[in-house]
């Protein structure tokens, strides 16, 4: 949550410096978000064929805790951003007296954005996404597991004005990801795995 209190405070900050004025819809976004709602499922196909047992769902519901993510864009003018979105999470610690290895989710993406005028201080956009996610178990050693998808999709939304700066967005996701998996360094052509997601999200975005 700290980087929420910061973006906050550098909205409140940001917000009433309009001595110095830009031109408007030029700047950047900063923003953070998260799932509200994942419907997520996932299955393997060997040599073009489904693995039996292989499919799976999973549905959460959260607050500030799933799917994290950090975006930053530049706005280009007429509504328009680009820009892209990161994700980091590394995890280890010990297990009785042995070291558990590190484990690793890293994401990055591409994105822009269309922003039009709904009024009443409520802005509608569209976010296309393409980029890579990648889970690594027990990073460095001999038998360290990596799965990665290659994700496409897009969010539809609205943001709704919370002082001169500061946006509280929420929107409608879809994603697709195709990907492989390898163990100990070596992976099987044969075996593609499947994933996609819908559902909602909310974040927080400062104009700066």
């Amino acid at each position: 949550m700290t980087l929420v209190t910061t973006l906050l405070a550098l909205g409140l900050v940001a917000g009433p410096a309009e001595a110095k004025k830009k031109k408007d819809g030029m700047g950047v976004r900063l923003k953070v978000s998260s799932d509200l709602l994942a419907v997520e499922s996932s299955k393997q196909e060997y040599d073009g064929s489904d693995v039996d047992g292989s499919d799976a769902r999973t549905n959460t519901i959260s607050l500030f805790e799933h799917g994290q993510r950090f975006e930053a864009t530049y706005f280009l003018g007429d509504g328009v951003e680009v820009g892209g979105m990161l994700g980091f999470t590394q995890a280890r610690g010990t297990v009785g007296d042995t070291e558990d290895p590190p484990d690793r989710h890293f994401a990055l993406a591409l994105t822009g954005a269309y922003n039009m005028g709904l009024g009443g201080g409520v802005r509608g956009f569209v976010q296309p996404i393409a980029g890579i996610d990648q889970t690594t178990v027990d990073v460095g050693e001999d038998f360290e597991t990596q799965v990665r998808f290659l994700m496409a999709g897009a969010d539809a939304g609205v943001r709704i004005k919370l002082n001169k700066k500061v946006t509280f967005d929420i929107a409608g996701e879809g994603l697709i990801g195709n990907g492989k998996a390898s163990a100990g360094g070596e992976s099987d052509d044969k075996l593609k795995l499947k994933y996609n997601k819908v559902g909602a999200r909310i974040g927080l975005s400062v104009r700066i």
